[in-house]
C-alpha cells in the first residue's frame, strides 16, 4: 500500500485508542471496535438511523441465512445495544437489503426490505418508538429482489421505491399519496437484471435519474448478469423513463456511487469491478450525462463496495472501500483540490492513483473470521464533514457511518465525531459480528494560518 504522506504516524491496539497525527493538518482518535452482536447467522445488509426517536443511531440488519430482518436499539447512546428485535421473518425468503427512510411522511424512519428468494419488496411502518407494523408488500414478483433505492422520482415530494432484481430487472413503485400507499410496480424499459440501483440527477435537468450495476454471467453462479453500468433518464420529472444508456461493460459491476468527485458542479460516478479488482471514476464531462471512459483510482482484489464522503474535512469527496479478499476497509484521499486540478479529463486510466490510500492503522474486530470469509459490501451514508483516517480490518461485510459535526475555533479548527458500524460474516467460523467504533476528529489549522 502506498504511503502518500511520510509524516503520518500511527499506533494501533485492540485494547486502547488509536491516535493518528498528521502534523499541521489533523488529529484523529479511534476508539476500539466493540461487539454489538454475535451470532451464527449471515449478515447481508445494514442501515443506521434513529428508529425509536431517542436521538441515538440504531441499527437495522438483514440476516440472509436465518431469514430475519432485525433492529438493534442503541439504548444509552454510547453503543450499549439491546438484543435484536425482529421486524420480519420469512422462512427461505433470504433478505438481501434493508433501508431506513420516512416512507409515510410522519417524521420517523420506516423500514424497507428486499427478499431475494422470496421475491418481495416490503415496507414496515414505524410508530415512532421502534414498533413496526406487519409488512406491506410493494411486490411479491420481483424475481431475485436485491437492490433498493428510495427517492422522489415523480416530483410530488414523497419517497418512491426502486428495486433491482437479479433474475428480473428494474422497477419503481410510486408512493401515490405520500402516506405509503404504493402503486403496482412499473417495470423499466431497460429491464435487464441488476444487483445495485441508485438515483441522481445525471443530466442536470432537476429530476432524479436511475443508475444500475450488474454482473457478467461468466463470473456468476448463474448466467443472469451481463456486466454493465447503465443509466436511465427520467425524461419528464414525473417518473417517465427512457430506454437507458450504457456507461461501461465490466466483468463484475458490483456497486455504483453518484458523487461530484472533481468539484465541477455535476454528478460523476464511481464504481467497483469485483472480479477485476478495480475502483473506477467516470467523469460527467458535460453535466448532461455524457461520461468519460473509466479512470482507475485503485486496484484492490475483491473490492466490492465504495462510499463517497469527505473524510478529511477539506471540502471534497474521498472514498471508503471494502475488499472481500483482503478483508479491509480502506480510505482514499481525494488529492484533486490539493493539486489545484479542477478534475482530470483523461479518457485513459490515470498512471498514478488520483486518490491515495493511507497507511495501515487497524483497530481489530474480535472475530476469527478469515479474509476469505463471506464477503459483501460496505455501504453507508455520512455527513460531508465526517472524517476518517484509518484502515479497519477483519472481513468487512457491511458498514454504516453517521457523523455529528463539532465546533470550529482558531486553535483546533474543525472537529467532528464519526461512528462506524461494521458487520463481519463467515461461512467458516460460523459467526457474525456487528461491531461499532467511534472516531473523534480534529482538523488542525496550519501554522501559517494561525
Amino acid at each position: 500500500m502506498t504511503v502518500i504522506d511520510n509524516a503520518v504516524e500511527a499506533q494501533t491496539s485492540a485494547h486502547k485508542r488509536t491516535v493518528v497525527q498528521v502534523p499541521g493538518r489533523s488529529l484523529a482518535i479511534f476508539d476500539p471496535l466493540k461487539v454489538v452482536y454475535a451470532s451464527p447467522l449471515e449478515l447481508r445488509s445494514i442501515d443506521v438511523g434513529d428508529l425509536d426517536g431517542d436521538g441515538f443511531p440504531d441499527v437495522a440488519v438483514a440476516f440472509q441465512l436465518s431469514d430475519h430482518v432485525v433492529w438493534f436499539r442503541n439504548a444509552d447512546g454510547q453503543g450499549g445495544f439491546t438484543t435484536g428485535t425482529d421486524i420480519d421473518t420469512d422462512a427461505g425468503g433470504s433478505p438481501s437489503n434493508v433501508k431506513l427512510a420516512d416512507v409515510d411522511g410522519d417524521g420517523d424512519l420506516d423500514v424497507v426490505s428486499a427478499w431475494k428468494t422470496g421475491d418481495r419488496v416490503t415496507w414496515y411502518e414505524n410508530d415512532g418508538e421502534g414498533t413496526f407494523a406487519i409488512g406491506l408488500d410493494l411486490s411479491t414478483t420481483a424475481d431475485g429482489a436485491y437492490g433498493l433505492a428510495l427517492a422522489d422520482l415523480d416530483g410530488d415530494d414523497d419517497l418512491d421505491v426502486v428495486s433491482a432484481s437479479v433474475w428480473d430487472g428494474l422497477a419503481w413503485y410510486e408512493n401515490s399519496d405520500g402516506n405509503g400507499v404504493f402503486s403496482f410496480g412499473i417495470s423499466l424499459e431497460r429491464g435487464e437484471p441488476a444487483k445495485d440501483v441508485v438515483t441522481a440527477d445525471l443530466d442536470g435537468d432537476g429530476d432524479l435519474d436511475i443508475i444500475a450495476a450488474s454482473y457478467d454471467g461468466s463470473h456468476a453462479s448463474s448466467n443472469y448478469y451481463d456486466g454493465r453500468i447503465f443509466w436511465i433518464e427520467n425524461t419528464d420529472g414525473e417518473g417517465t423513463f427512457g430506454e437507458g444508456e450504457d456507461i461501461d461493460s465490466l466483468d463484475s459491476a458490483r456497486i455504483v456511487v453518484p458523487v461530484d468527485l472533481d468539484n465541477d458542479g455535476d454528478v460523476d460516478l464511481v464504481a467497483c469491478d469485483n472480479v477485476g479488482g478495480r475502483v473506477m471514476w467516470y467523469e460527467n464531462t458535460n453535466g448532461q450525462g455524457n461520461f468519460s471512459a473509466a479512470i482507475d483510482i485503485a486496484i484492490d482484489s475483491g473490492v466490492n463496495m465504495v462510499i463517497a464522503v469527505d473524510l478529511d474535512g477539506d471540502d471534497d469527496f474521498d472514498l471508503l472501500t471494502a475488499s472481500r479478499d483482503s478483508g479491509r476497509v480502506i480510505w482514499y484521499e481525494n488529492l484533486l483540490a490539493e493539486d489545484g486540478d479542477s478534475g482530470a479529463t483523461s479518457t485513459t486510466p490515470a498512471p498514478l492513483p488520483i486518490l491515495a490510500p493511507t497507511p495501515s492503522m487497524a483497530p481489530t474486530l474480535a472475530t476469527s473470521a478469515p479474509p476469505s470469509s463471506r464477503a459483501s459490501p460496505v455501504t453507508g451514508t455520512t455527513s460531508p464533514s465526517a472524517p476518517v483516517e484509518a484502515e479497519l480490518t477483519s472481513a468487512p461485510v457491511e458498514a454504516e457511518a453517521g457523523a455529528d459535526t463539532g465546533s470550529s475555533d482558531g486553535n483546533s479548527g474543525i472537529s467532528a465525531t464519526l461512528e462506524i458500524f461494521i458487520g463481519v460474516a463467515s461461512t467458516v467460523a460460523s459467526a457474525v459480528i456487528l461491531g461499532a467504533a467511534k472516531i473523534i476528529f480534529s482538523r488542525r489549522q496550519p501554522a501559517d494560518a494561525a
